[in-house]
């Protein structure tokens, strides 16, 4: 099942985004993606591992690939976002 939300942002070319979430354990991952138009010939296509840890194992991350995987959607350009030094909250 696919969990759909809207949120709005304040652009001149993009008013709205819609993310769905393609997969989640609701306690420690959620996987979400994005696709929005630009133009009739391009678009904006974006998707996000979302962990509760700051280092999340190397399972939790197996698993929401895999879940990228399962929806075809390219992992070429993912990138780690260090939170080494990010203070707690």
């Amino acid at each position: 099942a696919f969990i759909c939300f809207f949120i709005q942002f304040i652009l001149e070319s993009l008013t709205k985004a819609n993310y769905l979430v393609l997969g989640t354990d609701y306690k420690s991952y959620a996987v979400v993606y994005s696709c929005s138009n630009l133009t009739p010939l391009a678009n904006f296509k974006f998707a996000w591992i979302l962990t509760r840890q700051r280092e999340p194992s190397t399972e939790t991350i197996d698993v929401a690939k895999k879940i990228l995987e399962e929806n075809k959607i390219s992992q070429a350009f993912l990138v780690d976002t260090l939170q080494k030094d990010c203070p707690k909250l």
